[in-house]
């Protein structure tokens, strides 16, 4: 499967570095000298979405800042939920100074919000996306955001296919071998950020 469901996965699977990420995304804002870094979730129920909330506390722990729960607001992975989420970011904590969206999508709605309140991107509110789609790309100013190595997963995904089709032992004798393949991510530096 693409992403594990959780930690114990027992599916041979292949994902990106979802930690990894966020915490390259946190890094990067934070040696913007941004001091108050938001956080749009993904949906909660999916394993990805929870690795890059611990990426996100992580490396602001390691960095010395305190977690503030109240900037970490649930989101959904959609251009609806990233502008929800910005709102109420923006009603509880209007210092915040940046936002890592858990994707671009996210991202896109959460800049509309920014606009719409009269702040400019990045020189208000630095903005950080996840997945560098198209949109990244297309959106003013453009995203900086986390690539995930798509091709090389889809890659990784056949070959763990064909070894597990290859493997003619029966299941129960296989005893709890698990593949996952956990791919690195890249921060892409554009100027939102």
């Amino acid at each position: 499967i693409s992403g594990p469901r959780s930690a114990a996965e027992p599916l041979a699977s292949v994902d990106s570095d979802n930690y990894g990420g966020a915490r390259s995304a946190v890094e990067h804002l934070l040696s913007r000298g941004r001091g108050r870094v938001a956080h749009i979730t993904g949906h909660l129920a999916v394993y990805g979405a929870q690795r890059r909330v611990d990426g996100y506390r992580d490396a602001l722990r390691e960095a010395g800042h305190e977690v503030d729960e109240g900037l970490i607001e649930p989101g959904d992975f959609t251009e609806e939920g990233g502008r929800r989420a910005m709102a109420e970011l923006l009603r509880r904590h209007p210092d915040v100074d940046a936002v890592f969206a858990a994707s671009d999508v996210t991202a896109a709605g959460a800049g509309q919000v920014l606009r719409e309140a009269g702040r400019r991107i990045p020189d208000d509110v630095a903005l950080v996306g996840y997945d560098d789609s198209a949109i990244a790309r297309h959106m003013e100013p453009p995203l900086t955001s986390v690539r995930q190595p798509i091709e090389e997963m889809g890659r990784a995904m056949i070959d763990l296919l064909l070894t597990e089709i290859a493997d003619r032992r029966p299941a129960a004798s296989r005893g709890l071998e698990r593949h996952q393949v956990v791919l690195a991510t890249e921060l892409v530096e554009r100027r939102s950020s």
